[in-house]
């Protein structure tokens, strides 16, 4: 197989595989359970296990590696690994962590097992002694759950983006000969007569009559000694 035609779920596998791990929760106290089988489809409930005796007590980490994520349980004494709960991208969280109808403590998980070539999976019942330590657990899951939504949604908007580009555009010129009649709606101008004329201006003369500035009278003009040379002291004139 060429490089140009790659398999894009080898590439994306390749990709998960190059990016960093990180562990987005972390619990030192967690209990693990043997769990009877489901009775009812809406659920497990922990009433049914007998809290009190848990099989295993372990440490909990949620890791996240780009797209997928995991649950990871680990022994208290002995430090070894207990079991492991894969999330891959394609399958909804829900299958793998399950709530509890009647508590918020509990969860079911669905752990995987490769040790013998192949794969086979079972059913646990973990629980936290203390509430906020499940609370973040479930924070930790829901963060990774937007994750993928979020990338989901950008990648359908750059799919729509890519499909508009490759569009050919929208071609508006038109084609072949088209005949355009425009009808002249020009109002003719009517000119007045001289005469009309003429009787406008007469009709209009006594209120157009403005009468002109009046002449200067002794009160109103100044004296030839008000206006003498000696009292006009301008000053000095500057040359610019």
């Amino acid at each position: 197989m060429t490089d140009d035609a790659r398999d894009p779920a080898s590439e994306k596998d390749e990709t998960e595989s190059s990016a960093s791990e990180q562990v987005t929760f972390s619990c030192d106290e967690c209990y693990v359970y043997k769990i009877p089988p489901k009775r009812t489809a809406m659920g497990h409930r922990a009433e049914q296990w007998n809290v009190e005796r848990w099989i295993r007590e372990v440490r909990l980490k949620v890791v996240s590696q780009g797209e997928a994520c995991r649950v990871v349980l680990v022994d208290k004494e002995s430090d070894e690994l207990f079991a492991v709960a894969p999330i891959p991208s394609g399958i909804s969280i829900d299958v793998v962590v399950e709530p509890v109808l009647d508590s918020s403590r509990y969860y079911v998980l669905r752990v995987e097992d490769t040790s013998e070539g192949r794969t086979r999976h079972a059913f646990i019942g973990i629980g936290f002694r203390h509430r906020p330590h499940s609370s973040d657990f479930s924070a930790a899951l829901y963060e990774h759950r937007r994750f993928l939504q979020k990338k989901a949604e950008a990648e359908k908007r750059t799919e729509a983006w890519e499909i508009q580009e490759q569009r050919s555009p929208v071609d508006y010129s038109i084609h072949g000969s088209i005949t355009v009649n425009v009808k002249n709606t020009t109002v003719p101008t009517r000119k007045l007569s001289d005469t009309k004329t003429k009787d406008v201006f007469q009709a209009l003369d006594g209120s157009m009559d403005i009468p002109p500035p009046p002449r200067p009278t002794s009160t109103t003009a100044p004296s030839s000694a008000t206006m003498d040379e000696e009292n006009l002291d301008f000053g000095d004139f500057v040359s610019s």
